[in-house]
């Protein structure tokens, strides 16, 4: 966008250093009108989701669908625009619209409400792993890593945190992929040993 309107400014007679806000600003207020793209796009594809949602169209089928896409790939329970985007966007995937949007409104303070079908505990008791794992590893390697196992993971009844204990199968899981994205399988320091005790 900034390339696009250095090159025009100049031909329509204005400085192509001006200030952003008097470029964005209504002409009625002093401004240029000139349209913000970044803005624009992410508030029609707000209005979209929204729209689409509330009609039932098939196209606001496929965005409910990439919503509950992304909040079991968030893996915290709760509707998804409830979640903490700026814990989350640490381990989740980014190749989604719904994402995107997700990034806006955080930049923008913009909340909104589309009803899905969250994640939920399945027993009493239950905590969501993503959730603990935030509270101890700050890397994105590592969260990335573990989100992924629990992705994958073949059976989700067995992934859950039931009190304080995990399967034993799904930590030797964590414990190898942890220690792999941090590429330090053979130095003995107090986290890796710590990772080797889970096991």
């Amino acid at each position: 966008m900034t390339p696009v309107i250095r090159g025009v400014l100049p031909k329509v007679g204005f400085s192509s250093t001006i200030s952003g806000v008097v470029c964005d600003a209504p002409i009625s207020s002093g401004g240029l009108g000139v349209l913000d793209l970044f803005h624009f796009m992410g508030t029609e594809r707000t209005a979209i989701m929204l729209s689409q949602c509330w009609q039932g169209t098939p196209i606001g089928q496929l965005f409910i669908t990439s919503i509950e896409e992304l909040a079991l790939d968030t893996g915290l329970y709760g509707p998804l625009w409830q979640q903490p985007y700026h814990q989350y966007s640490n381990w989740t995937s980014t190749h989604s619209l719904v994402y995107h949007a997700c990034e806006y409104h955080y930049q923008n303070e913009i909340q909104i409400h589309i009803p899905h079908a969250p994640l939920k505990p399945k027993r009493s008791r239950d905590k969501s792993i993503m959730d603990m794992v935030a509270q101890h590893f700050l890397s994105k390697a590592c969260l990335r890593a573990i989100n992924r196992v629990r992705m994958l993971h073949e059976d989700p009844k067995d992934i859950m945190i039931l009190g304080h204990w995990l399967s034993n199968a799904f930590m030797k899981y964590i414990r190898r992929t942890v220690i792999l994205a941090s590429g330090t399988n053979n130095i003995s320091n107090n986290k890796n040993d710590r990772l080797r005790r889970l096991i």
